[in-house]
């Protein structure tokens, strides 16, 4: 039997790399006959890096640069053998580089994310993939447009800088010294949310809270943003308020597509194609994939049941495993294997996730 092994992270406890190597282990244990291989996935959000540079050649570049509180940092760009750089947001400008105390939403900005552009630009490199899932701004990418050459001057002729605070005192975009580089290559997003910029669903409604916005900062940074993707119409003909992905990232998806000429796409198959997936499903009888939780969000653009549909397709049986789950209509996986415990609370099935899943792995074994 040919089995592929194509988890995403269990986030807050092991990475997919760590999870596909832990259920090959013990499927192998069990049954030393099977061919395993493994393929882990992601959606575009944190760990994508490491997932596509696990399974692609190329050389690691070390950049100094700053994070989205401006404060010195190294961060890695890889470029592979294809001249193809690849970017992970959360390097430089994820959330989680802040402590709860440090969140500072209308400061945070994207600056470092466009160092990254323009080194990977400085290395000859043809296309670009930057994941943005995971980050802690919400400035429209207005770090990455200074950092690539953009200037913005408030109406008594000041530059401007900072992060999603400052939007709303635009009055002037001067586009002289912007790096045009990056207009001749192949600039692709991987958007690990569909959520538009505006509206009820946007960027600053949706994500603001979480990453530190009080109520009175989300309605002044949706305000923000709606007068930033005002200019943006009225400068270069282009409408972001309502497109697919564009509030992702704090609307960093939006900003790019408009003055970067970026290409959004879905996270997941973005990655899908990277790893050739479909290649591998046709030559697998089982897919086993999983995540941390798989519920009625799942079926939005989630890795795991993107991937698992993509099986079905192909009539192949899928399992999942992940830490909790609920009932899904018209599932795509064929069984579901919750590792947490019903003794456990959710804080020590986190703590146990790797011995869970083993004996998980265990269950499954005995359907095989």
């Amino acid at each position: 039997m040919n089995i592929l092994i194509a988890p995403n992270a269990f986030k807050g406890s092991m990475s997919a790399l760590e999870v596909a190597e832990i259920i090959q282990f013990n499927l192998l244990k069990f049954h030393p006959e099977l061919k395993c291989q493994c393929l882990p996935i992601a959606d575009g959000g944190d760990g994508t890096f490491d997932v596509l540079t696990h399974h692609l050649k190329g050389e690691n570049h070390i950049v100094t640069t700053t994070d989205l509180l401006g404060r010195e940092i190294q961060a890695s760009l890889f470029l592979t053998e294809q001249d193809v750089a690849i970017i992970e947001l959360t390097h430089v400008a994820g959330l989680s580089l802040l402590a709860p105390s440090e969140y500072k939403p209308l400061n945070t900005h994207t600056y470092g994310v466009g160092d990254l552009i323009r080194s990977a630009l400085n290395l000859s490199c043809s296309k670009i993939i930057l994941a943005i899932g995971g980050s802690g701004t919400l400035d429209m990418g207005f770090g990455v447009l200074r950092a690539l050459g953009y200037r913005f001057f408030d109406k008594d002729g000041l530059e401007l800088k900072g992060g999603g605070g400052n939007l709303s005192a635009i009055a002037k975009i001067d586009s002289q010294d912007f790096d045009r580089r990056i207009l001749n290559v192949d600039f692709q997003i991987a958007c690990d949310v569909e959520n538009p910029l505006l509206g009820e669903c946007g960027a600053a409604k949706v994500f603001g809270a979480q990453k530190g916005a009080s109520c009175d900062e989300i309605d002044l940074l949706h305000q923000n943003h709606q007068y930033f993707a005002e200019i943006i119409k009225k400068e270069f003909q282009i409408d972001i308020s309502k497109m697919k992905y564009g509030g992702a990232a704090g609307g960093i998806a939006a900003g790019l597509y408009a003055m970067c000429g970026a290409k959004l796409r879905s996270g997941s198959e973005l990655v899908f194609d990277c790893l050739n997936m479909d290649k591998a499903i046709a030559g697998c009888d089982l897919l086993i994939t999983g995540e941390g939780r798989i519920d009625s969000q799942s079926a939005f653009g989630k890795a795991p049941y993107v991937l698992a549909q993509k099986a079905k397709e192909m009539g192949k049986r899928v399992y999942a495993f992940c830490g909790t789950s609920e009932f899904l209509q018209n599932s795509p996986f064929d069984k579901v294997f919750p590792i947490k415990k019903e003794s456990q609370s959710l804080t020590d099935a986190m703590k146990q996730t790797k011995e869970n899943l083993r004996d998980a792995v265990s269950e499954m074994v005995k359907l095989l």
